[in-house]
Formats: C-alpha cells, structure tokens, sequence
C-alpha cells in the first residue's frame, strides 16, 4: 500500500508526464492507488483479526488429522 501511495505522489508531482511516461501512465498509477485504498486496504483489519484471533480453530486439530 505505502509503495502505490509513493507512486500516486510522484505521480501527480508529474501529472503532465515524462520522457518515460505519459500523462495517462501517471493518472492511471493514481487511479489504481485510489482503488487499492479504497477497496482492498479496508479488509486488512479484518484479516489481522482472523490471523490474531482465530489460531484456536487452526490448532484444534490433531496433527494426525492432516
């Protein structure tokens, strides 16, 4: 997450592009970090809670069970 973030801002302090890169190359690094903030970023709470809460149900089987 940090590194689409440090994209998007260097991104937009080169919105007009580069030699490299166009204009559409740097508005689409920005539009993909804004996606990933929005849509993927909000589950990792609820995914550290399942890996720190939930070891219960991960060890409660016998090992001879796998």
């Amino acid at each position: 997450g940090w590194q689409l973030a440090r994209g998007a801002l260097a991104a937009m302090a080169n919105a007009s592009g580069t030699a490299d890169h166009s204009a559409d190359f740097m508005a689409a690094k920005v539009i993909t970090a804004q996606f990933y903030a929005e849509h993927i970023l909000p589950k990792t709470a609820a995914q550290r809670d399942a890996i720190v809460g939930g070891a219960g149900s991960v060890m409660g089987l016998e090992l001879a069970a796998f």
